[in-house]
């Protein structure tokens, strides 16, 4: 058994400071009771009390439970579980009797199994919901997510979000149930979740790819075991999937052009256009699930998801060009010895089969819920909802306003917090916008020309605590003006006026001296052409 000595010590401080103000909540709240410290593993029993009067109730301790039973419960996560003192935890819910017990949850479906997830790198809290939510919008499935706040042993212990873990359930990932006896096809053939991930958690068994992450490469990719365990897989049903992935890498490595023919499309497209948006450091290489059915199943290809981890996801990683709005994810490529994505990711994406489909989803998608509009109310309301628990988590975690490995932006509060995650989604919206434009081809990230347009590299550094850089390219080339707007929309600056010095692309010096911080908007308007960008302004 693993436990963590010195920093599980803060589990058990008292917070008064956040209990003194605590009087009701308008979140589910969540009551843990453990003896001692909990570990990494195995769970340790305890028990569970949730308090949820339903939407617009004033929750409070003393109210009748919601739900009220035994647990066991263990720390969970890999570098957060090491870096912060804000832990997140797995929770097994049990009977009286000690046996394992599926219950619902703040109205999810039943389950034993759930997540109890403290953001604490994410000082927006809201990172991963939204990724969640995208993609169920989108029709995928993806964990089911509450806002609640959570005291561990009588003492606050903030603001946390429960979540449904990645199991084989017909209310989550919905593939047939894989017995040891089923060793022939087509029973043999599904159903399978398996992840590319680290190699340091539970139930890590897998196998390690035939087929390198780059041509020449000596990294290899390991895939993992998730459902069935590797403990409860016979060694026929290994060599099945196993077989099975391999040939699919081999195929996609010599004639890629037959993605469609193991990969359901949609689940594809939706899996890398929300990876994309996210632009997720992560993405494709860690906390990277996909599942398959069986052969007579309705759908016996493999669908990628369901997408998972995005903490540092929204620019909120300062290395491996996490920050950067204006390039592709997937073609991104990672030093040498770090854990790699696989290569099919990267192969699939560069077939025009699959830049057709996702350029027509996007159009799709950009009209209906990643809507810029109905992007910003998700996000606001978001923030509305979790405002008062936020304010307790600050007081029980006081991570604000300093670094926190690897925030890219470090705000005062919360709305800091959520104008910077406003103003990077707009920049990634808007390159996105021009990079899936039909006919625009897929952009290597540099500034490209396409006719009747205006590209833009740039702002950059974004947010700016002086000046910042930025080229804009007309084709054709023509007159130009670009401003500079608050939030309201009043123009606060003329950055530029003329034709672009050279004969299409323009260098432009930002300055913003003088300038309040906060929410800022580039305008580019040239011959009847305009596009607009986010700028955040910070001191």
């Amino acid at each position: 058994m693993r436990t963590v000595i010195g920093i599980l010590v803060v589990l058990a401080l008292p917070s008064t400071a956040a209990a003194q103000v605590f009087l009701w909540s308008n979140l589910p709240i969540i009551e843990i009771e453990v003896s001692g410290d909990i570990p990494d593993e195995p769970k340790v029993p305890g028990r569970i009390r949730i308090v949820d009067g339903g939407a617009g109730a004033e929750n409070r301790r003393t109210d009748p439970a919601a739900y009220d039973g035994p647990m066991a419960i263990e720390l969970r996560g890999s570098s957060s579980r090491v870096l912060f003192p804000k832990k997140s935890f797995a929770i097994e819910l049990k009977d009286e009797n000690g046996s394992d017990t599926d219950a619902s949850l703040l109205g999810l479906p039943p389950e034993e199994d759930w997540v109890l997830h403290g953001p604490y790198s994410d000082r927006t809290y809201m990172r991963n919901v939204l990724a969640m939510e995208l993609s169920r919008a989108m029709g995928q499935y993806a964990s089911r997510t509450r806002f609640v706040e959570v005291f561990l042993n009588n003492a606050y212990h903030g603001l946390y979000v429960l979540m449904e873990r990645i199991k084989r359930d017909s209310a989550r990932v919905d593939v047939s149930r894989l017995r040891p006896e089923e060793v022939l096809e087509p029973e043999v053939s599904g159903g399978y979740i398996i992840k590319v991930d680290k190699l340091d958690g539970a139930g890590n068994d897998g196998w390690t790819s035939a087929v390198p992450p780059r041509i020449g490469s000596a990294d290899r990719v390991v895939f993992q075991y998730h459902y069935p365990k590797g403990a409860d897989l016979v060694d026929v049903q290994k060599a099945w999937i196993q077989q099975w992935m391999t040939r699919f890498e081999e195929e996609m490595a010599s004639r890629p052009e037959r993605w469609q023919e193991y990969l359901e499309p949609s689940a594809a497209v939706d899996y890398l256009l929300l990876n994309e948006l996210t632009h997720n450091v992560d993405s494709y290489r860690l906390s990277t699930f996909m599942h398959k059915d069986r052969d007579d199943d309705d759908e016996p290809r493999l669908r990628l998801g369901p997408v998972w981890d995005f903490n540092l996801a929204f620019g909120n990683a300062d290395y491996y060009d996490g920050r950067i709005t204006r390039d592709w994810r997937v073609q991104y490529r990672l030093p040498d010895g770090d854990f790699q994505p696989p290569a099919f990711f990267r192969r699939v994406f560069r077939q025009d089969s699959f830049q057709d489909l996702a350029r027509t989803r996007w159009a799709e998608l950009r009209n209906s819920f990643l809507h810029t509009d109905s992007l910003l109310a998700r996000i606001d309301g978001h923030a509305e909802t979790i405002r008062a628990a936020y304010e307790r988590d600050r007081l029980r975690w006081g991570q604000f306003g300093r670094y926190i490995w690897p925030n890219v932006f470090v705000g005062q509060d919360l709305d800091d917090e959520v104008a910077y995650l406003k103003s990077w989604l707009l920049a990634r919206l808007a390159w996105m916008d021009d990079a899936l434009d039909p006919g625009s081809g897929v952009p290597d990230g540099a500034p490209q020309l396409v006719a009747g347009q205006i590209t833009v590299t740039g702002p950059y550094p974004n947010p700016v605590s002086g000046t910042a850089r930025l080229v804009v390219g007309l084709s054709p080339s023509g007159w130009m003006v670009v401003t500079l707007h608050d939030v309201l929309g009043r123009e606060v600056r003329q950055v530029f006026r003329g034709f672009p010095e050279s004969d299409a692309f323009q260098e432009l010096i930002l300055d913003t001296t003088g300038l309040p911080n906060g929410l800022h908007f580039l305008r580019i308007r040239s011959t009847g052409r305009l596009i607009t960008h986010a700028l955040h302004i910070v001191r």
